[in-house]
């Protein structure tokens, strides 16, 4: 289902390195379930921290390396479509998580420049009209931030705030930036177990009103 969401994992000194959008299942039990069972296994924790080292993002100086890769994958480059699927595409989804915290020194699939270029997609969680999940990985504290789209509730703003609101179609409707709906430590997801913290998380989700009947999919 064509749920979008992000996905961000912030490392130990608070920098962001993984800003994923996504176009499919951004909910808890499609998107948010893959998140909570990366995060249930300790081993993995370590892992991303190591392969947090070996990514950054596209720049504008990249725009040249940007045209090049579009082009190899429109072409059929294996490489390149390996690189595009395991990275950089929408449909990555949770896997991101996965696929850098394999990443080690020397491993760097086809780029020339010794780390793996993301696209840096952060801002799309102030558009929670279409940012309709967002999942954060705080490495330093070892927390997961939870948000959901469809805010009305300028005040509900934590991470994404903004001045001004999107407005609906129908000017009825204003839509701030997505809102924080739980902090869970990564030992409570350790401990609980996915299912326990996907039924918390609808339960708290129900609680503050559900979904926006507006949504789209």
């Amino acid at each position: 289902m064509g749920t979008r969401h992000l996905i961000v994992v912030e490392d130990k000194k608070g920098k962001i390195k993984i800003a994923q959008y996504g176009q499919w299942d951004g909910y808890f039990k499609g998107q948010g379930m893959g998140v909570l069972d990366f995060i249930k296994n300790p081993v993995n924790i370590r892992s991303l921290n190591k392969g947090l080292k070996h990514v950054r993002f596209f720049t504008k100086k990249d725009n040249k390396l940007c045209e090049e890769l579009s082009k190899a994958w429109q072409d059929g480059d294996d490489d390149v479509c390996e690189y595009t699927n395991r990275f950089i595409s929408r449909d990555v989804g949770s896997d991101i998580l996965t696929e850098v915290s394999r990443l080690r020194k020397g491993s760097t699939p086809m780029m020339s420049c010794e780390k793996v270029s993301l696209k840096n997609s952060y801002e799309f969680g102030m558009d929670s009209l279409f940012c309709e999940y967002a999942y954060v990985l705080r490495m330093k504290d070892e927390v997961l931030e939870v948000y959901t789209g469809f805010n009305h509730d300028e005040g509900r703003q934590v991470r994404w705030k903004m001045e001004e609101a999107h407005v609906s179609v129908d000017g009825e409707s204003k839509y701030w930036g997505v809102a924080l709906l739980a902090e869970i430590p990564f030992v409570s997801i350790q401990k609980e177990g996915t299912r326990y913290w996907v039924k918390a998380l609808e339960k708290m989700q129900n609680c503050q009103g559900g979904k926006d009947d507006g949504q789209e999919t």
